[in-house]
């Protein structure tokens, strides 16, 4: 049953995590976002230059999701469980190794996210 905590917490990490981040900065280079940041990068760059933003900007979240994974999985105080119903599992003991859930055909990203990779 641990493949069920594990893969509950790609649905968070991937849906309030990389999904929200995600979006928040597509909206902001799109201008669709108040404040003059927004403004100004939309008004600054070509079409091309915003893909090419938008793409770094998914890369650079996976990135963080990686490292704060990667970083959870190597340090011994740091113990991160999942209960569902009645049942708790320490997530690093379950999985073969926490960063690895993101990538693959079957992991979190493809699983989980609405977000997908689009390159420029």
């Amino acid at each position: 049953m641990s493949r069920e905590q594990i893969d509950f917490l790609g649905q968070v990490l991937m849906s309030g995590v990389r999904d929200q981040s995600i979006t928040f900065w597509e909206k902001l280079i799109e201008g669709k976002m108040r404040g003059s940041m927004s403004k100004k990068i939309n008004e600054s760059y070509s079409t091309e230059q915003l893909e090419i933003l938008s793409y770094i900007i998914s890369q650079v979240v996976d990135t963080t999701l990686h490292n704060l994974l990667w970083t959870i999985e190597q340090e011994d105080k740091i113990h991160l469980k999942v209960q569902l119903d009645d049942e708790e599992i320490d997530i690093k003991r379950a999985s073969d190794g926490l960063a690895g859930e993101l990538y693959t055909e079957d992991g979190w990203i493809v699983k989980y996210s609405e977000k997908r990779y689009i390159e420029p």
